[in-house]
Order: C-alpha cells, then structure tokens, then sequence
C-alpha cells in the first residue's frame, strides 16, 4: 500500500479523505476495502476515527464551545451603620410549625456566624431573642415593604437594630429514574434512587430601633438535592447522573439549609471577589459570539449575542451567553436581566447559579 498525505489506495476504488467525509455525512458510509489485508482495513478504521471526530463536532453540535473564566470585586450591598452596635435577631415567622421550626434554625444559625465571624471589617455584637415574634397583627410577607416597617414593637434593652423576618421551607422525597455507569439492555427500564428535594426562602428585614427604620431587605433562597453533588437546582425531567450511598436525614438537610441561608445574608454586607470559569453555551446563533469570546473580545462577543438574540429570541444559550459577556465586562445589572430571561427560557442549573451569583450570593 502506497500512502500519501491524505489518501490511501483501498482495492479497486481510490479513496480520500475527503470522499469519506462526504460520504459519512450523506448517510451512506460503504465499506471500500473488503478483500485487502488487515493492514489496508485498519488504516480505513483510522480514517473513520477522524470522521468520526469531525463528524461529532459539525453534524451533532457536540464540540465544547470553549471557557472564558474572568474575575471581578463586588462591593458590599448593605453596610451596617456605625452607630449600630448591637443587633438583635428575632424568631423568624412562617405559616406552618414547619416554617417556624426551620426559621428558628436560620435565626440560630445566623446569631452564631455573626458572632463568630467577620461581617466587612468587624463581628457583630448579637443577641439572639428566643420565643419572640414581633409580627404585626394581620401583616404578612406579600405585605411587607420596601421602606417602611413591618413589625409591631421593637423589643425593649439596649439593641440598636432587630432582624426579623418570614421562612418557609419545602421538603419531598420522590423516585426517579437514575443513568446506569454503563448502558441497560435495549428497551429495559432504568434504575431508580430516592430523591431528596429541598427548597428554603426567607424575607430578611434589618430595622434600626429609633425611628424604625429599615436599613436592608434581603430575600435569600436555597436548595438542596440528594442527586445533584453540588446540591443545585435541575431538571427533574432529565435521569440523574448520580446517586449517593446515604440520603441525610430531613433534619440535617434543614440544619444545612438553614446555616447558607444566614451565611448568604451576612454576604450582602461583605465585599467579595467573585471569581468565574464557565463554558460558554451553544445555540443556532451563537457559533459568532462564542469564537469572540473565546479570544476574549468580550464587548464584540456580547454584540454577536444580541444579534443572535434579535435573530431567535428564544434562544436561552445565547441569553446565557450575552448575560456571560455583560458580567465579565461587569455590566451586572444588565447581566441580571439577561440571566433571568435565560432562566425562563432554558432549564439548566448553570442559568439559575448564575442569577444567584449576580444577586450577590456566594456560591455553595
């Protein structure tokens, strides 16, 4: 056999590279080289191996559209007045025994890493009120305002400022359907695993004691789930990819819950350095913006993106992808607008974290 650069004889029939590409690409791969040694049949092998790789790339859309990792400093979003020198931390409420068992969790939780860690550049003097819930007769969250308060009385003593605040938490088990490390036999049903599903949100309100006055509303989500290792939201639509020996128990995953809930209303009062790596996302229009982006022209990347968006606007990666450029070219709250209606649009976990991290919150 007499090979060159990108051809090899094969029988009758002279054949190259090219030709296989086309061929593969039509449907109507042939085998060309039937009757020669096993040397001429492994080197046509080798010939689809390299096909196979283009072809996984162009026709399958498969290719890895490339990371763009960047950083930037995030100022503290509330400060704590210097005036301020002892808070205190309230029941928070909530609308079942549920509800309040884990809103007194989160008010634990949130007194013992104020004491015990540093908020911006001091600790917190707390103290924490057990058993004292100053709702207001009749109010409730959907009520609460932005500017004024929302409780009936200030405890008495030497506070100068009183969190409160309204939790709920959500707990379910369910089964459901899990990928097998290797493939099951065509047409039986995939294994199953128990999924344990939690989602918890809390309505901070920071109020200084003389005059009532609101000094921070914070509005705080998290959630947990037994068959993600990160432990972020997903699609339950899709098998999951992983499944954990032992499930913790309902009360570990709400103590859990509870301690980033305090641990992400303190972050509002830190500055932080936020620190990116993400793949960028591929869809119909994006293959433009994610070659720009790549190369780290980010400005002229986002402009690709908006074309791509004016083109489809249904199309959440090019969403994703322009929210991406907006925050690396630290545009935030235009990359929060981009990020929210990528998560309506799409339903992947890396939409939903990046809203979080654009509303401050640090990352699990």
């Amino acid at each position: 056999m007499a090979a060159k650069t990108d051809r090899f004889q094969a029988g009758p029939t002279r054949v190259t590279l090219a030709r296989v590409v086309e061929e593969a690409r039509r449907g109507r791969g042939r085998v060309l080289a039937t009757t020669r040694p096993v040397a001429t049949r492994v080197v046509f092998m080798h010939v689809l191996v390299v096909v196979g790789a283009v072809l996984s790339g162009t026709v399958c859309g498969c290719a890895r559209q490339g990371v763009v990792s960047f950083q930037y400093g995030r100022p503290a979003e509330f400060q704590l007045p210097a005036r301020i020198g002892r808070v205190a931390i309230a029941d928070l409420g909530g609308t079942t025994e549920r509800d309040g068992s884990w809103g007194r969790a989160v008010a634990d939780s949130l007194a013992e890493l104020a004491t015990t860690e540093l908020v911006g550049e001091r600790k917190w003097n707390v103290v924490r009120l057990r058993d004292y819930q100053p709702l207001a007769e009749g109010r409730t969250p959907a009520s609460m305002p932005a500017t004024a308060p929302w409780v009936a009385t200030v405890p008495p003593g030497d506070a100068d400022a009183l969190i409160v605040g309204w939790a709920n938490v959500m707990v379910r088990d369910e089964q459901v359907a899990v990928t097998p490390a290797s493939p099951p036999p065509t047409g039986a049903p995939l294994p199953t695993a128990k999924r344990r599903y939690a989602v918890g949100t809390v309505d901070f309100q920071l109020i200084e004691a003389a005059g009532d006055k609101v000094l921070a509303t914070v509005h705080v989500t998290e959630q947990f789930d037994s068959l993600r290792p990160s432990n972020t939201i997903a699609a339950t639509s899709r098998p999951a990819t992983f499944a954990p020996a032992e499930i913790p128990s309902v009360e570990d995953v709400m103590r859990q819950l509870a301690r980033r809930a305090g641990r992400q209303f303190l972050a509002r009062f830190v500055p932080h350095r936020v620190t990116v790596s993400q793949e960028l996302k591929a869809g119909r229009h994006t293959q433009a913006g994610n070659r720009a982006a790549a190369r780290g022209e980010y400005a002229k990347a986002l402009k690709r993106y908006q074309d791509a968006i004016a083109a489809e606007p249904a199309d959440a990666a090019a969403m994703f992808n322009a929210a991406l450029m907006c925050e690396a070219l630290n545009r935030l709250d235009e990359a929060a607008r981009y990020a929210a209606r990528a998560a309506v649009l799409g339903n992947d976990p890396d939409y939903i974290n990046m809203g979080k991290r654009l509303r401050g919150e640090l990352p699990q």
